[in-house]
């Protein structure tokens, strides 16, 4: 299978079954359903899956050989698929959370004990580090994102208003707490980390912040403010982000904002739908979105969805299915 250079692989489900769609983000070629497995999800399948930016690689979360929650490696360009890991309990998938890291080569997910590590080329695995309190929900870990080198992993707990974010080394260790926050982001060229938390149905307030992992240094970005946030991505060539927000809490359009680390934050577009996911060019120049398709299978509530170029008239580069009869590919 070859893989554009600029591209993007984007998981969609309906019921039990999940697409994994290969987006050539220049538009030039279609869209390819690259994998198809059932995993029980509906909706955009991003608590299952975990993909390189590269669109080379990604890790699965879906039914193993006992029937128990499992993690698939799956390259993209030879339609490879390897069993990682079956929990011996679960069978759930979605509760996996697995992480894939930039590079391919590891994975981090978490069980009812403690988040762990792996390598996607074998079965082996090792804790990074043990929940404080797994009988609790404010005490489970669950990762985020690893950083470019592999060094460190962003760790994230939260209860119904309330979170908390740390990082770890990735091999194991102690957990150093940063503060609140439910997303986090590594800037591709240096330990800096963009950390972000937001309102939810039970309260709170929205934040964000960086923190360099070299020097410790804390600065606010974003003070607590009425906002929603989603979807917080480093530009890969520059000092700025972008993320999905909705301004007036939980129920509010969630639009795409971007800021740089100086700079106030600026909306970047203007969406008649909610946005389901943002992230930048491999170079940087421009910023994409996923969002639900506004034609008449959105009034049955199963909308396909588009790939849009943010700016201008939002040009769409590709429609992608969820699968369902109701609603067929246009």
């Amino acid at each position: 299978m070859p893989i554009p250079p600029a591209a993007r692989l984007i998981a969609l489900a309906f019921d039990d079954i999940t697409r994994l769609w290969l987006v050539d983000l220049s538009g030039d070629t279609a869209p390819v359903n690259v994998a198809v497995w059932r995993a029980p999800r509906s909706g955009y399948a991003n608590e299952t899956i975990s993909t390189t930016p590269d669109a080379r690689s990604a890790v699965l979360g879906a039914w193993g050989p006992s029937g128990k929650a499992a993690l698939y490696a799956y390259d993209v360009a030879s339609g490879q698929t390897t069993l990682l890991y079956e929990d011996p309990d679960t069978d759930v998938p979605s509760f996996l959370w697995p992480t894939i890291a930039p590079d391919g080569r590891r994975y981090a997910f978490q069980t009812a004990d403690d988040v762990r590590a792996g390598s996607t080329n074998g079965r082996s695995t090792e804790r990074v580090i043990a929940h404080p309190e797994p009988q609790n929900v404010f005490g489970v870990w669950h990762p985020l994102a690893w950083s470019s080198d592999g060094a460190l992993l962003a760790i994230s707990r939260s209860s119904e208003g309330d979170s908390e974010l740390a990082i770890v080394p990735g091999q194991g260790g102690s957990a150093r707490v940063l503060g609140k926050g439910s997303l986090a982001a590594w800037r591709p060229d240096a330990p800096l980390l963009a950390v972000a938390a937001g309102m939810t149905l039970f309260g709170g307030r929205g934040l964000m912040y960086t923190y360099d992992a070299a020097t410790g240094v804390k600065n606010d970005l974003e003070t607590p403010t009425m906002w929603t946030l989603a979807a917080l991505r480093w530009d890969p060539t520059s000092d700025k982000v972008a993320f999905i927000a909705a301004e007036g809490g939980p129920g509010s359009r969630r639009e795409i904002w971007a800021r740089s680390r100086t700079g106030p934050a600026m909306k970047v577009s203007a969406l008649s739908g909610n946005a389901l996911d943002v992230w930048w060019s491999p170079v940087g120049s421009v910023v994409y979105a996923l969002v639900p398709r506004e034609d008449a299978n959105a009034q049955l509530g199963v909308p396909s969805v588009d790939v849009i170029i943010i700016g201008g008239s939002n040009r769409r580069i590709a429609t992608l299915c969820r699968g369902d009869p109701r609603a067929p590919c246009p």
